[in-house]
């Protein structure tokens, strides 16, 4: 397999990887990853080293990861239990106003 790997020359040492859909580059000495998904957005994250062949290794991981998640048709993000339990209680509230809360017998 090739390695689509090129440097930037704007200075701060941007990597670019896998046809520039991931971008390694350093911020407050720490490394980031800016990587492109199927519907062209950017997901960012920190790479969490202060070392550039531990964040390039990292970066394809994480990649990857975004990849098979894409592919498996998962959420790319997480959601907070907050925004889950909004969410719901979003739903109760409409299904009650529409009438839709009624309790279903017990089985036995």
């Amino acid at each position: 397999m090739p390695d689509n790997d090129t440097r930037s020359n704007n200075g701060r040492g941007a990597v670019r990887l896998e046809n520039d859909r991931i971008c390694v580059f350093e911020r407050n000495g720490v490394y980031q990853a800016r990587i492109r998904t199927e519907a062209n957005r950017y997901l960012w994250r920190s790479l969490k080293t202060r070392n550039q062949s531990q964040a390039i290794s990292a970066a394809r991981k994480l990649y990857h990861s975004i990849e098979f998640r894409q592919q498996s048709g998962l959420p790319l993000a997480n959601h907070s239990v907050k925004r889950v339990i909004d969410e719901y209680v979003t739903l109760r509230e409409r299904q009650q106003t529409q009438g839709r809360t009624a309790l279903r017998p017990a089985l036995e």
